[in-house]
């Protein structure tokens, strides 16, 4: 049997594709030329695009956007303390 993949390079579809497959499907993890990975996952069934497109469509796609700005805030604050 053929392994199919499918390859992300969002970090939080492909943490999403982990959860929603228990972190079962993960083949592997490549750095990307830049600052980019590339996610590796088993798509036998065909699924991967589909919950791809679930996620941008979910709260999780909301919360992972609250994380960014928190990461945001607090880098800044790191910044204006060592300013001082």
């Amino acid at each position: 049997m053929q392994h199919v993949q499918y390859v992300e390079g969002d970090i939080a579809v492909a943490s999403y594709l982990l959860f929603k497959f228990d972190g079962d499907r993960l083949l592997d993890v490549q750095a990307a030329p830049g600052k980019s990975y590339q996610f590796v996952f088993d798509d036998f069934d065909g699924t991967c695009a589909r919950h791809a497109i679930e996620f941008t469509k979910s709260d999780f796609q909301k919360y992972d956007n609250y994380v960014q700005v928190l990461r945001r805030r607090v880098r800044t604050a790191k910044n204006d303390r060592q300013m001082r």
